[in-house]
């Protein structure tokens, strides 16, 4: 019971990109890490930004790669899974629907359904899903 308050992943990133700019922290896009080195006290980042090479020193490394670790990247050690066992996401935004403020998640055999309201009057409706059931 209660209201169902809904963010979009689009404004949830530009929420988390600004205040993370506010708390001082040096932000990088157009930016693919490619290895993760420790380095004295911290790490040393390499990486390609606009098909260059670049090099970073931080302090503190988090790897938010979701469920497709980058093998050979610190925490990465996963085992290999089989492709039954791989999932994947699917997600869009509607208008004109009208929805009550609830979420709605529908189970079923390889995955679920996820439909709720976001700011602007759109409706997300998100899946995750086998890969063999997609």
């Amino acid at each position: 019971p209660g209201t169902a308050l809904g963010i979009s992943r689009y404004r949830l990133d530009s929420e988390l990109h600004r205040g993370a700019l506010r708390a001082g922290v040096q932000v990088q896009t157009d930016t693919t890490v490619t290895s993760v080195y420790t380095s004295g006290s911290g790490y040393l980042v390499e990486a390609m930004q606009s098909k260059r090479r670049v090099a970073y020193q931080a302090r503190i490394v988090i790897a938010a790669w979701g469920a497709n670790p980058r093998a050979g990247l610190p925490g990465s050690s996963q085992p290999e899974r089989s492709l039954k066992d791989r999932y994947m996401g699917v997600k869009s935004h509607f208008s004109g629907i009208g929805k009550e403020p609830v979420v709605e998640l529908y189970f079923f055999p390889g995955g679920y359904l996820g439909i709720s309201p976001v700011e602007n009057g759109y409706v997300n409706a998100a899946a995750l899903l086998r890969q063999g059931t997609f």
